[in-house]
């Protein structure tokens, strides 16, 4: 119902902390929903440790259809760049399917492939869910489900298949997937009148293990608020606009990309 319902628009708050620099960004998500897969994301972000500053970087990640188009600002000297990726030639060569296995990095860029339904879909193809309990503070008086999951078996073993270790117990394989990917998920879904069932909370973590403790790291955290429609939305909010700034088409540098973190992953 997310994709194919009524064109709506969230306020969403990101936290990424893959590689000891914490990062946070604030904005808008936005989707015109009946099908179209046209989606936009607009963030600011800040350094964690800065956040009483001025954001230092902005993205705006549009997705007509058929292009993805992603502009990167930063905001302290006003550089700009444009890149954009066509997905007719990422789906031809099965790109979308194998995005959340070796994406880089796991933030903004699940916002940009077929938005929050794509992304939620994706996750049920390849993590294994059960029902947990749910945190009172997160409730607010909705009905509320809480997910938690790991990867799928078949997709453990085709990320560690070549690894020698890959017989081993998967509390002993969290270390040998490659750094940028998560090791489990949590969703938190509330009900809602517009959308249906929409996620409030996105968390993903990785395990470490510690004098034989392990406990779970959030990396990427979505955080969105409630949808509210967008009545009468202009076209031109899924249109990139960027004056005479000439866009890069990254569509192979992101194959190639993708085709080379899966092949680390398989060694």
């Amino acid at each position: 119902m997310i994709d194919d319902g009524p064109a709506f628009e969230s306020a969403v708050q990101l936290r990424v902390n893959l590689f000891g620099e914490p990062i946070v960004g604030a904005g808008t998500y936005s989707q015109a929903g009946q099908g179209s897969g046209q989606t936009r994301a607009t963030l600011q972000f800040r350094m964690l440790d800065q956040l009483d500053s001025q954001p230092q970087q902005s993205l705006v990640s549009i997705c007509d259809g058929r292009f993805i188009y992603r502009l990167h600002q930063n905001l302290i000297d006003g550089q700009r760049s444009l890149e954009f990726y066509d997905l007719t030639e990422i789906q031809r060569a099965g790109g979308s399917q194998r995005l959340i296995a070796a994406a880089i990095p796991i933030g903004p860029g699940q916002l940009m492939t077929g938005g929050v339904a794509g992304l939620l879909k994706q996750l049920s193809e390849q993590f294994e869910f059960t029902s947990i309990a749910t945190d009172p503070t997160v409730s607010a008086n909705q009905n509320v489900h809480t997910l938690r999951g790991t990867w799928k078996p078949p997709q453990l073993h085709r990320l560690l298949q070549n690894h020698p270790d890959s017989d081993n117990q998967r509390a002993k394989t969290w270390d040998q997937l490659p750094a940028n990917l998560p090791h489990a998920v949590e969703i938190v879904l509330a009900e809602t009148e517009l959308a249906g069932l929409f996620p409030k909370r996105v968390i993903f973590y990785q395990f470490t293990t510690k004098r034989r403790v392990t406990k779970a790291r959030p990396i990427v955290a979505f955080q969105f608020a409630d949808p509210r429609p967008i009545p009468n939305h202009s076209p031109d909010l899924f249109v990139m606009k960027s004056d005479d700034l000439e866009a890069t088409d990254v569509t192979q540098q992101y194959l190639s990309r993708l085709q080379a973190n899966e092949s680390n992953a398989l060694r």
